[in-house]
C-alpha cells in the first residue's frame, strides 16, 4: 500500500527526519511510538504532503499503490487527501469548524471532491461508530469528545480510502472512550478494508491495534519489526528504556 524510502526532512540544515523507511502492507496497522520530537508526526505529515516546502525541505521516496507521491503539485497532492489517504487527528475538536452543523461540512467534503453525496454511505458508516442521522444536524460543540472522535473517523472514511493515518487520536479522551474507538477501529479496518497508520503514547493500545511497530528517536528509527516482539523483547537499548517509560505511564 505504502512504501517510505530513505525520508529525510530538514529546515535551514538542520535535520528534524533522517533516513526513514518501512512499508505499510494491504489492511494491516503499523504503529510508530517515540518521545515528543522524535519525527512521528512531521513523518505522516510529508505522506500526506501537508508540510510547506517553503520551510520543510524534503527527500527520499514515498510510494502510495507504486505510484511515487512524493513531490507532486499540491493540486494533485490534495486530490489523494481524504479519498486515497486520510487522516484523524487527536483533538476532534480541531478538525471540524465550530460554527457549521455536521451536515454542512460533509456536503463542503463531496462538493471539493466533485463527487454526488453518498447518503446511504453516511447512513451506514453512522450506524458503524454507533451514531444516528440527527447527529448530522449538530454542532460539534454539542457532542461529547467520543461521539465527535467517531464522527471524524465517518469522515475519514467517506470516500473509502485505502489508509487512515491516525495522530494519537486517543489523547484526549479518557481511557475508557480511547479503548473504544481502538475497537471500532480494528472492526472498521476488516469490514471497510483499509490500513492504519497509529501514533500513540499508550503501550497498551499500541500493542492491541498494531501488527508492526516502528521506535523512533531523534527523528531516526531505532528499531522495528512486529508489534509483540518489539514491545516484548526490545533488542535496543533506547526501545528498551521507552517502552519502560510508557509502561510506567510516563
Amino acid at each position: 500500500m505504502l512504501e517510505v524510502n530513505n525520508l529525510r526532512i530538514t529546515v535551514n540544515s538542520k535535520v528534524l527526519v533522517d533516513n526513514i523507511s518501512f512499508k505499510l502492507d494491504e489492511n494491516k496497522t503499523l504503529g510508530i511510538i517515540g518521545q515528543s520530537g522524535s519525527g512521528k508526526t512531521l513523518t505522516v505529515l510529508s505522506i500526506m504532503g501537508l508540510l510547506d516546502r517553503k520551510i520543510y525541505k524534503i527527500s527520499g521516496n514515498i510510494k502510495f499503490l507504486n505510484k511515487e507521491i512524493l513531490g507532486l503539485k499540491e493540486k494533485e497532492t490534495a486530490s489523494i487527501r481524504l479519498s486515497d489517504i486520510a487522516m484523524v487527528y487527536q483533538n476532534p475538536f480541531n478538525t471540524f469548524s465550530p460554527v457549521e452543523k455536521i451536515n454542512k461540512q460533509f456536503d463542503r467534503i463531496y462538493r471539493i471532491k466533485k463527487l454526488k453525496r453518498d447518503d446511504v454511505k453516511i447512513k451506514n458508516l453512522l450506524e458503524k461508530v454507533s451514531l444516528n442521522e440527527s447527529y448530522l444536524k449538530k454542532y460539534p460543540h454539542e457532542m461529547s469528545g467520543g461521539e465527535l472522535q467517531r464522527m471524524v473517523i465517518v469522515t475519514a472514511l467517506l470516500l473509502k480510502p485505502e489508509i487512515i493515518i491516525c495522530d494519537e487520536p486517543t489523547t484526549s479522551l479518557d481511557i475508557n472512550t480511547g479503548r473504544s474507538i481502538i475497537k471500532l477501529l480494528k472492526k472498521l479496518k476488516k469490514e471497510e478494508n483499509f490500513s492504519i497508520i497509529f501514533i500513540s503514547h499508550d503501550l497498551d493500545m499500541i500493542e492491541d491495534i498494531s501488527d508492526e511497530l516502528i521506535v523512533m528517536k531523534n527523528g531516526k528509527i531505532a528499531e522495528k519489526g512486529k508489534a509483540s516482539e518489539v514491545i516484548k523483547n526490545p533488542k535496543d537499548e533506547y526501545s528498551r528504556k521507552l517502552l519502560k517509560l510508557f509502561k510506567l505511564g510516563d
